[in-house]
């Protein structure tokens, strides 16, 4: 069913089990469900887990239960579907998006939570549902925005964008007799929302990409707090545990899923944390603090930079990943590693074009592409040192400002570079305290960086 000739390399696969909406079920024989399984699945009142489809205690050949091959029928189709568009058309990472799934299934493919209905309630049960498949092994996954079932209102719509755009995989999509949900389609307040958030998720997506990347198709992406802090009983308990999840180890997401809220409530671990939208003063805490946070539909979804951790993000008024050049600005967040002494790190891919599969496989998967970088900042000698590891000669980084978001540094003075053979002397760059909030040094034009080279600022 393949054209061999076919250009995409994006396949959906919806109703991938055997199915058939007009017969109860295909082959059901003596007994039922009830003699197969310890329990029944669902609510008495609905129909059994195997209506419109191959009855459970069906056998397959050689005397193989349907109840033991079931779930495996999505899995093999992906695989095989993925095969088929490594092999046969020459697709290096094929994307393959399935509902149905089982174990093992997300080395083949990627995966949307199905038909939710467009309400809060389903709003909220999208973030356990996506966490749990980044737990299955399947770190890319996501929920239909603004949800699929019935209409939704535009205030849900607008909060929804907010989640969603934070979703590793991020879709609108509804059902064909419901009213549109569109960006465009609601109101000036979907309409701000939608853009607000779209670019805040466009200006991380090469901080996404290269989480995906270094763990190589394994770990989780989006993570529930406790696999951070195991320690913190709050961080593995609802309400927390259902309504917050990190992205990485380094951002913290925590949306407004109630009707009418203009605030959240943030349950924030110990640590150092910085509000990545407003870059306000931080909060350095000896413990867990849940503290109050107003957010309005327009405004961007509530995030926060966890201490000793660095962003790289990029101008957000790209509208395609294509359009996304290798020019990043850094968001530092330092945190104390002993008196005086404070650190961050962070990484991103020394590659210009992530949509160039064959630089992605021969760079990154079969080599190290990753550039690592590392802040400290030494209060008596008054000096931030930022220094970037580059694996190999034929990666690059521009940066073309670095903002630290901490509000004890005052006026940036003076800046050099050194690298291997020592100082180069100054840096061309615009050096000052922007905001009383934080400190940016703006480069004239962005400084690239193709070595390991160490950014000595004094203040």
């Amino acid at each position: 069913y393949f054209n061999q000739s076919a250009p995409s390399e994006v396949y959906v696969r919806q109703m991938n089990e055997l199915l058939n909406q007009t017969i109860d079920n295909f082959t059901r024989t003596s007994g039922g469900l009830n003699d197969l399984l310890p329990f029944q699945p669902g609510q008495k009142q609905r129909p059994m887990i195997d209506s419109k489809t191959l009855s459970f205690n069906a056998t397959h050949h050689n005397g193989v239960s349907e109840l033991d091959v079931h779930s495996l029928f999505a899995f093999l189709q992906a695989k095989d579907t993925a095969n088929f568009l490594r092999q046969r058309l020459g697709h290096r990472f094929p994307f393959v998006l399935s509902r149905a799934n089982s174990f093992g299934f997300g080395r083949y493919g990627t995966h949307w939570t199905g038909d939710s209905s467009s309400t809060w309630q389903w709003m909220r049960l999208s973030i356990p549902g996506i966490l749990s498949f980044n737990l299955f092994g399947v770190p890319f996954a996501g929920a239909d925005i603004c949800g699929f079932a019935f209409n939704a209102t535009e205030e849900l719509c607008a909060r929804w964008f907010q989640l969603g755009s934070m979703y590793p995989f991020s879709r609108d999509h509804n059902d064909y007799d419901t009213i549109s949900q569109e960006p465009y389609a609601m109101g000036p307040t979907l309409l701000q929302a939608a853009k607000v958030n779209l670019r805040l998720r466009y200006s991380l997506l090469k901080h996404f990409f290269t989480t995906f990347v270094k763990q190589n198709g394994t770990g989780t992406f989006a993570r529930p707090l406790f696999y951070e802090f195991p320690k913190d009983d709050v961080a593995g308990k609802a309400p927390v545990v259902d309504t917050q999840y990190m992205i990485g180890k380094e951002l913290l997401v925590a949306p407004v899923l109630n009707e009418g809220a203009n605030h959240v409530d943030v349950y924030l671990p110990a640590g150092t944390w910085y509000d990545f939208n407003t870059q306000s003063k931080p909060w350095i805490l000896k413990s867990g603090t849940t503290i109050h946070v107003p957010n309005i539909p327009t405004d961007p979804v509530p995030l926060f930079l966890r201490g000793g951790s660095l962003v790289a993000v990029q101008d957000s008024g790209a509208t395609r990943s294509a359009d996304l050049d290798n020019i990043f600005e850094l968001k530092v967040g330092l945190e104390a590693r002993s008196s005086g002494n404070f650190f961050a790190t962070g990484s991103i891919l020394g590659i210009n074009d992530y949509s160039d599969d064959q630089q992605v496989e021969t760079r990154c998967l079969q080599a190290n592409c990753v550039i690592d970088i590392y802040v400290t900042k030494n209060v008596v000698r008054k000096q931030i040192r930022i220094q970037f590891q580059v694996p190999a000669r034929d990666l690059k980084l521009r940066v073309s400002r670095i903002t630290l978001l901490d509000t004890t540094i005052p006026a940036l003075r003076e800046s050099y570079l050194l690298d291997k053979k020592g100082k180069l002397g100054l840096i061309s760059a615009r050096i000052g305290s922007i905001s009383q909030s934080s400190s940016q040094i703006i480069f004239s034009e962005s400084l690239e960086i193709t070595r390991k080279t160490m950014l000595t600022i004094e203040y």
